[in-house]
């Protein structure tokens, strides 16, 4: 999957190409890529599919905000990770089975967990005697009282801390 898009994730391509790729698809110029934006970058670009691309969306909006900031944009393609939750079939299989859970419990769609529904969550995977005010403040990184799927993926230890 990664071999042939090295060069995109060199930690030492200059900004500038970095933001030349970035503006490439920002077609709306609003500073940060939608959904779409995003999507098509990694389907047409680095040959995702549909659903794998869905998903490193999510995954890669850090703030919950469903756009890409050049800054997530950035770090992504200077973290190292080039698909490597794509390239290890049992690793993608548990980002799906969690992304399906996140999804079931964001009730209203918009790309997050709020408090309540955090707790509907935790509370249907087995987690009753949690106090979810405290885990919920810890998993809240960006303090914007709601989750990411990234902040997410970090407590389940399947996300780089950085």
């Amino acid at each position: 999957m990664s071999g042939g898009f090295r060069s995109y994730f060199d930690r030492n391509v200059p900004s500038i190409a970095i933001h030349s790729l970035f503006d490439k698809y920002d077609i709306r110029r609003a500073g940060k890529l939608d959904e779409r934006e995003m999507k098509s970058f990694l389907e047409e670009a680095l040959g995702l599919d549909f659903h794998q691309s869905e998903i490193y969306f999510f995954l890669l909006d850090k703030d919950g905000d469903q756009r890409i900031s050049y800054e997530e944009f950035k770090d992504w393609l200077r973290s190292g990770e080039r698909f490597q939750r794509l390239d290890d079939r049992s690793k993608f299989e548990r980002v799906c089975m969690a992304y399906e859970y996140f999804k079931t419990f964001d009730t209203d769609n918009s790309g997050t967990l709020d408090r309540g529904q955090f707790e509907l969550m935790m509370k249907y995977l087995g987690y009753h005697h949690l106090n979810m005010d405290k885990i919920f403040a810890k998993m809240n990184r960006h303090n914007n009282g709601k989750l990411s799927f990234w902040e997410f993926m970090i407590w389940l230890n399947w996300a780089p801390i950085e």
